[in-house]
């Protein structure tokens, strides 16, 4: 084995600045805008590169370099960190102690986005005669070529993510004393954005929804604590494991998912004895959610299908 290293040096400065206004009692402006940075995989700053030989007569016997019998792998270990320009600006209004409700906006420039890429390599170095050449059908014949496309990652793809995000909490007491114990918490944000790789449509951000909405319905009063809480998302690009477990891009498709939760405290109880104790059953995924991941291209084409049904689980807490 051969000790291999590899690596770079870089400073950035990251400013950032946050202003508070108060603009009536208890309404708040809020902004900030600051420059951030995001650390590369360590997977993709390995420093060792892989070499690869299709034993495939009709990509041996192929002059094209696009279509040759080589291939590789390389990490990167000069990737720079991805980078971004963020602003920020949101109306809160506090109209009670437990209840707001908040409009809020925000923008991020991406600058160094990192993306895989294939460079035509020469691979005549790792050339064997006796081992990289077509069957014996075809006589034993030497490549037709040693250029082959090398795989690693790369940065300087710069795009965008805008969207606006709209949340209130309400306690229903407000609304009616008989109600107290009761509220309502919710938000919705929307977002669009990508990444300019050159293509009319540019290319999808991982991990970005178009529409996402939370719900969650309460009651907390005299030791009860009971939640209800709902979550939606548009689909948006993952990642999964293709072949030899290497990260590959998919689709994931979304969901719609519903959570309990019922728990009581036993100090408000009046029990001396049970000072202390809380006990919290919760349930997760109560509609049977399903995970499906599909092809970016067609959603009709499933790649992964996963069923995990609901969960279920009692805690219990005592301090003394």
């Amino acid at each position: 084995d051969t000790a291999v290293s590899d690596g770079d040096s870089y400073t950035d400065i990251l400013p950032t600045l946050s202003l508070n206004f108060e603009v009536a009692e208890n309404q708040f402006i809020r902004t900030a805008m600051s420059k951030v940075i995001g650390r590369p995989r360590m997977d993709d700053m390995r420093p060792n590169n892989t070499v690869s030989f299709d034993f495939n007569d009709g990509r041996i016997l192929s002059g094209d370099p696009t279509f040759s019998p080589w291939s590789g792998k390389s990490g990167s270990p000069k990737l720079r960190p991805l980078k971004a320009n963020q602003f920020d600006l949101s109306y809160e209004n506090y109209f009670a102690d437990d209840g707001y409700f908040a409009v809020s906006f925000f923008y991020k420039d991406i600058k160094n986005w990192h993306e895989s890429s294939n460079v035509i390599t020469d691979f005549s170095e790792f050339y064997i005669p006796d081992i990289h050449h077509s069957s014996d059908d075809t006589g034993n014949q030497a490549p037709k070529t040693f250029l082959g496309p090398v795989e690693s990652r790369s940065g300087g793809l710069e795009g965008f993510v805008r969207g606006y995000e709209l949340q209130a909490s309400l306690p229903l007491r407000l609304l009616n004393k008989s109600l107290d114990g009761f509220g309502l918490t919710a938000s919705a944000t929307f977002l669009d954005g990508y990444l300019d790789n050159g293509t009319e449509e540019g290319m999808s951000i991982p991990g970005l929804s178009e529409e996402s909405y939370s719900v969650t319905a309460y009651y907390e009063h005299n030791g009860f604590e009971i939640r209800i809480s709902g979550t939606k998302r548009d689909e948006f690009l993952s990642e999964t494991r293709g072949l030899s477990l290497a990260l590959v891009e998919a689709t994931d498709q979304g969901a719609e998912l519903w959570d309990a939760q019922i728990g009581y405290d036993f100090s408000e109880s009046g029990i001396e004895s049970l000072k202390g104790l809380r006990v919290t059953l919760q349930a997760q995924n109560l509609t049977n959610e399903d995970t499906i991941q599909s092809n970016g291209t067609d959603s009709r084409q499933i790649t992964q299908y996963q069923s995990f049904g609901a969960n279920y689980s009692l805690g219990i807490n005592y301090k003394f």
